[in-house]
């Protein structure tokens, strides 16, 4: 009977280890910091300039004489994509003296904010 009581005693004590080293583990883990509260607030993109976000043709390019890319700008608008973060993307490419590819994306398919691109060799 001792030997079943202690045996048991023992079970338990290893079952509260594993339990408390595996609390300990996640709550570690879980800093309460994302990737998203890191990085820089979200810049969105003027109502007017969103419209045409949402509404240019793929490959279609457009002069703007102010942007929130520069003054005196031709942006040509790449196929949307679904990114990973579940957001609406697309590439842009802004052409001035010199071309450089941004990105905006969208999670309501209205409101349009600069995102940085993930891609090597890209600018933002």
């Amino acid at each position: 009977m001792r030997l079943i009581v202690k045996r048991s005693a023992q079970l338990v004590g290893i079952a509260m280890t594993g339990l408390l080293t595996v609390g300990c583990a996640s709550q570690q883990a879980n800093s309460g910091y994302t990737a998203a509260s890191l990085s820089q607030p979200i810049q969105y993109l003027p109502a007017e300039f969103s419209q045409t976000l949402s509404t240019a043709l793929s490959g279609s390019s457009q002069f703007f004489a102010a942007s929130p890319y520069g003054d005196q700008v031709t942006i040509e608008f790449q196929s949307p994509y679904f990114a990973a973060s579940g957001a609406t993307c697309r590439q842009l490419v802004v052409s001035n003296q010199a071309s450089s590819v941004k990105l905006a994306c969208t999670h309501n398919g209205t409101q349009w904010y600069t995102a940085r691109s993930l891609v090597a060799g890209s600018t933002l």
